[in-house]
């Protein structure tokens, strides 16, 4: 059993963890909670951003409505709304657009959505939205 005890910084880790959850701040510190939390409209408003963008760069996109699953082992089948840009078919398949995000730097993981490559934005933390920005121009815009 001396193999799993945990050592100091673990023991802090967790400690740390339990008191944003007993002083109530979980929520809005913890980025799946905050991921969570996110409501509809404010994914929405960060999706016409980063489509207002993307499509500056050259991007064809829009946003749509989407559904997010919470989660796999604790919460299988529950999902949410969500807010996701997807980018338009003049780029390729979507399975093809996927898979040129997967390839870039740093990588974009998109799903497909109605036979189209989908960034959901639940699973996408507000700062990096910049950076999802960039990333996916310079993926798909050649220039």
């Amino acid at each position: 059993m001396r193999a799993m005890r945990p050592d100091k910084l673990t023991i802090a880790a967790l400690v740390a963890t339990l008191e944003l959850y007993r002083d109530g701040r979980a929520e809005s510190e913890l980025p799946v909670w905050r991921m969570i939390a996110a409501t509809p409209a404010g994914l929405a408003k960060r999706a016409r951003a980063i489509a207002t963008r993307l499509a500056s760069g050259g991007v064809e996109c829009d946003v749509i409505e989407t559904r997010s699953t919470v989660g796999g082992g604790s919460l299988p089948e529950e999902t949410q709304p969500s807010r996701a840009v997807a980018i338009g078919a003049r780029h390729g398949r979507a399975n093809d657009v996927a898979a040129q995000l997967r390839s870039a730097d740093p990588p974009v993981i998109a799903r497909v959505v109605e036979d189209r490559a989908a960034l959901d934005l639940r699973s996408v933390a507000a700062e990096d939205d910049e950076m999802l920005a960039q990333a996916v121009t310079a993926a798909l815009v050649k220039e």
